[in-house]
């Protein structure tokens, strides 16, 4: 049980973010605590499970209980009235302009997945690299694009995923390409056309299930699906850029990305590779941790040993940690 000051005023506090909608009662502080953290999420309801598959909606919501076993029905109706109240401020101040701009990105719009890529649960440490991603993919103008580049294994693709995961409500598609090579990333755009077709099924792009239709077809499909006027506010990642054509490179197995990024210069584009020689963009070099403590929280969470931060360890150094595994 958690004991908690009493509230000193009884107006409502508004929060901004992600709800999570399903059909049955969450009751498990565990799993409540979970998700929380891993789908950054700010409470749990079931009025609404299923409907932005099919509408899309804005869901508000008046939070009464905590979402474990102490559940009761006692603030039900201020909760209530309280999105209620919320629900006739907002739309005594959104104009019918913002509303039609609202719909016509959601005609756009592609629900987030990140399963073409493996993730860690938990990510630690990189803050400042993050912050200098977002800093130039929120940048206005053209097209805004950002090279991750450094050694393998250091960390890159994990670095973008959590990008992606922190910022996904600034986009409204975020696709994910492995383009480790030619055929690897013609896969990814086949994957792309499916995701666009299942939630867009009137949408002008060739079908990735049809076998008479080849996969640069299905890759020009995808590309003038995201060269649309109206359609601003995708995220690419290029993942694996480790095989780049460059100037005087005479490999047949190497990449021309430049073919496989969309005409039109909107939208936001991350690549990550182990070149330095990637010039597309704005470049951010991803290197060692130089923070003890953050290598080895990262050990810890990787082994599942949660007794490795503990202050003696990080006093002496990642290299008891190391004899200690």
């Amino acid at each position: 049980m958690v004991i908690r000051p009493a509230r000193t005023e009884d107006d409502p506090l508004v929060h901004y973010g992600l709800i999570a909608s399903a059909d049955r009662l969450m009751k498990d502080a565990q799993v409540r605590d979970h998700l929380a953290q891993t789908e950054d999420v700010l409470c749990f309801e079931m009025e609404a499970a299923g409907l932005m598959d099919h509408f899309p909606c804005l869901v508000i919501r008046g939070i009464c209980d905590y979402s474990d076993t102490h559940k009761n029905d006692l603030w039900q109706g201020y909760a209530a009235a309280t999105a209620a109240a919320y629900a006739k401020e907002l739309l005594s101040v959104v104009t019918q302009k913002e509303i039609t701009r609202f719909i016509t990105e959601e005609s756009f719009s592609v629900g987030f997945s990140l399963s073409e890529v493996s993730e860690t649960e938990r990510f630690v440490a990189r803050q400042e690299e993050l912050a200098d991603i977002h800093k130039t993919l929120s940048s206005h103008g053209t097209r805004r694009t950002v090279v991750l580049h450094g050694l393998g294994g250091i960390g890159k693709t994990q670095l973008a995923v959590a990008y992606a995961k922190r910022h996904r409500s600034d986009y409204s598609a975020i696709f994910w390409l492995n383009s480790n090579d030619e055929d690897s990333l013609k896969q990814s755009f086949a994957k792309v056309a499916r995701r666009i077709l299942q939630e867009h099924p009137s949408a002008s792009l060739p079908s990735a299930d049809n076998q008479s239709v080849s996969l640069d077809e299905i890759v020009n499909g995808v590309k003038r699906w995201l060269d649309h006027p109206k359609n601003t506010r995708w995220l690419l990642v290029y993942d694996n850029y480790d095989n780049p054509k460059l100037p005087g490179t005479a490999a047949h197995t190497a990449v021309g990305i430049r073919r496989f990024l969309p005409e039109a210069h909107h939208g936001s584009v991350l690549i990550t590779t182990r070149s330095a020689q990637v010039k597309i963009g704005p470049r951010i070099r991803v290197g060692k941790l130089d923070n003890v403590k953050d290598s080895i929280e990262i050990l810890s969470n990787t082994s599942g040993r949660g007794n490795l931060m503990d202050g003696e360890l990080c006093s002496a150094g990642i290299d008891v940690v190391l004899i200690r595994l």
